[in-house]
């Protein structure tokens, strides 16, 4: 047998093997994210397809029957498929930031707001609109956190000793934390603080302003809303807002201890 078909004849050698198993695994890293990503897009693209057709098809009932639907009340008056699922697992949003944020589906089903807006619960926002779902910011479930928690210790009543922090306190222990992103989008990417979300309300009233202080001041605030419009203090430090939640036009009273208008902000 010549030296050319022994060379035929043999097999690879271990170190051979061992480039093209670490070849492949690379190709591997390389691949799958990227798989995992578009499936992740296209259960994104889904979603807020979907909720685009329910609010289309909640405009239009609400056009022809002067009223509010439900999702079977469009159903029945084939407005939208009765198949209309959520997607399962995870979701890749790009928003309208261009940021790309990645939701877990938590709800089995879509649902219609008080507004006759589609809504759909993943880990990070309750009740979400696509509005809220493209605004390019992860910190929407303490916004709403705050939001359920005042407008249950109004529907509980004064028990929390006199007003509504207390008794949001009393449900819940503690203040949501103010989320670092929201910080850093109001401030800038150098602000930081540990600020926590609270609410003040006359008893039954539908009108509550929100505010953000730190654990220690707690009327002196850096960020306020009222009617979901953002206001903010000059500097993370904050302005006293004492009194300001009692005055008839909460708002300007503000513009003048120095806030400034931010504008609308989702989850309140």
């Amino acid at each position: 047998m010549n030296t050319l078909q022994r060379r035929g004849n043999r097999g690879f050698t271990l170190i051979e093997l061992v480039v093209v198993i670490a070849i492949l695994g690379i190709l591997a890293g390389i691949a799958i994210p990227r798989f995992l990503d578009s499936r992740a897009s296209a259960a994104g693209a889904k979603l807020l397809a979907d909720l685009r057709t329910i609010d289309s098809a909640s405009a239009i009932y609400q056009a022809k029957y002067s009223t509010q639907p439900t999702l079977d009340e469009l159903v029945d008056d084939k407005l939208i498929a009765g198949n209309l699922t959520p997607p399962t697992g995870t979701m890749l949003v790009t928003g309208t930031s261009g940021s790309q944020l990645k939701y877990t589906a938590s709800a089995t089903n879509y649902a219609i707001d008080s507004n006759g807006r589609a809504t759909y619960t993943s880990d990070k926002l309750t009740d979400g609109t696509v509005e809220k779902y493209l605004s390019g910011s992860e910190g929407l479930s303490s916004y709403n956190e705050i939001v359920k928690l005042a407008q249950a210790a109004i529907a509980a009543g004064n028990k929390g000793g006199g007003n509504i922090n207390a008794a949001i306190l009393a449900a819940n222990e503690k203040y949501p934390d103010v989320e670092a992103s929201l910080i850093k989008d109001v401030f800038g990417e150098s602000a930081s603080g540990d600020l926590k979300w609270r609410a003040d309300a006359n008893w039954g009233a539908s009108n509550v302003v929100y505010f953000t202080s730190s654990s220690t001041n707690g009327w002196v605030a850096s960020m306020v809303v009222v009617n979901g419009i953002l206001y903010k203090a000059p500097t993370t430090n904050g302005v006293d807002i004492a009194g300001a939640v009692n005055k008839s036009d909460v708002a300007a009273d503000l513009v003048n201890r120095g806030f400034e208008k931010v504008g609308p902000i989702s989850g309140f």
